[in-house]
């Protein structure tokens, strides 16, 4: 929507395992699930165009990271 805002609210819960490869590589890998999820819509003036409870939804993450 034009100049609304769209809002995302919930309780991350996750796990990280990391492998370095070396003192400069590593390899991070994140696992979880955001739960009591919320999504909120308002327009340009901040009135409530919708609001919606979500189930609880996984993320997922690979962090390659590389130090100079």
């Amino acid at each position: 929507m034009p100049n609304g805002v769209g809002e995302e609210r919930g309780v991350p819960i996750f796990l990280r395992a990391t492998y370095d490869f070396t003192r400069q590589l590593s390899l991070h890998l994140l696992a979880g699930v955001v739960v009591g999820g919320q999504l909120r819509v308002e327009d340009s003036s901040g009135n409530k165009l919708r609001q919606d409870d979500f189930d609880p939804a996984p993320r997922f993450a690979v962090i390659f990271l590389g130090r100079f």
